[in-house]
């Protein structure tokens, strides 16, 4: 899971390094919205794998 997530962010610094040299924006803009790619793609699959483990439980219960 932990190699995923990294493989993830390589490939989004991979985009977001070709997104600057198409587009030219300010290398702060790209590193933000390199950021918020990322925090996307940790924080989306942990929260999916936490619901569906609390639905999991909770059928289990009941």
């Amino acid at each position: 899971m932990k190699f995923l997530g990294l493989l993830s962010l390589l490939i989004i610094l991979i985009c977001s390094i070709a997104f600057v040299s198409i587009s030219e924006i300010s290398e702060l803009t790209t590193v933000l919205i390199g950021l918020v790619l990322a925090g996307c793609c940790y924080v989306l699959p942990f929260f999916l794998a936490l619901s569906i483990y609390s639905k999991k439980r909770d059928t289990e219960y009941n």
